[in-house]
């Protein structure tokens, strides 16, 4: 893929990087990106399961992580996910789709251990708030990387790992799941922590990088 944006994306104007869009074509464009965040969620609960690592699940799934935040492009060889080849913007943004899907899949196993193991609603209202603090940094950064503000991404990055540090105590606190379904979702938990948590501390690196 050569370019993120063709001709036929933009009006006249070729100072504009903005879509010649309508707002039925924008929501459209939302909600194929909500479309690829299940199915990189679904992707991710899969092949965890078969022994692969994050970063090889993105590179099937069409959504590689990138190693040079300044443009990302996909050799020819390489898959990509049709709507990686949208009009640009953070919706479809690798790391936006991966922490989004990695996030879909934490709530849901940390949503059904908590119906489980019975803890009490602060507890479950901590731990939620705790969760949706980290993505909202993760995202924070991705969107900060894509200004061009290098140090102010690093932030983001770096408070979004103290608050997933944060979520694994609390994961912790929760009491043994009698069930081996309950124990199984508190493993699947665990390691979607340690991915998001190894994906800010890289993330975090890169961004202090020198550009050239």
């Amino acid at each position: 893929m050569d370019d993120y944006y063709s001709d036929s994306f933009y009006d006249g104007d070729s100072d504009s990087q903005t879509p010649n869009w309508s707002e039925k074509q924008w929501h459209d464009y939302l909600r194929k990106s909500e479309l690829e965040v299940r199915r990189f969620a679904a992707a991710y609960a899969v092949n965890k399961l078969r022994g692969m690592e994050l970063p090889e699940i993105a590179k099937i799934s069409g959504w590689a992580i990138p190693e040079n935040d300044d443009s990302i492009y996909y050799d020819d060889d390489e898959p990509f996910a049709e709507f990686s080849e949208e009009p640009w913007t953070i919706f479809n943004h690798p790391v936006y789709i991966i922490t989004r899907a990695l996030f879909r899949c934490l709530r849901e196993y940390t949503g059904k251990l908590l119906q489980e193991t019975g803890v009490s609603a602060d507890f479950a209202w901590n731990l939620a708030a705790a969760i949706n603090e980290a993505a909202s940094y993760m995202s924070g950064g991705v969107n900060c990387i894509d200004m061009g503000e290098d140090l102010l991404a690093r932030c983001n990055y770096k408070t979004a790992l103290f608050h997933l540090n944060n979520i694994l105590a609390k994961l912790s606190d929760i009491p043994q799941p009698k069930s081996e379904q309950g124990r199984e979702r508190l493993r699947r938990a665990n390691a979607v922590i340690f991915d998001l948590r190894q994906l800010s501390l890289d993330l975090s690196k890169k961004s202090t990088k020198k550009k050239i």
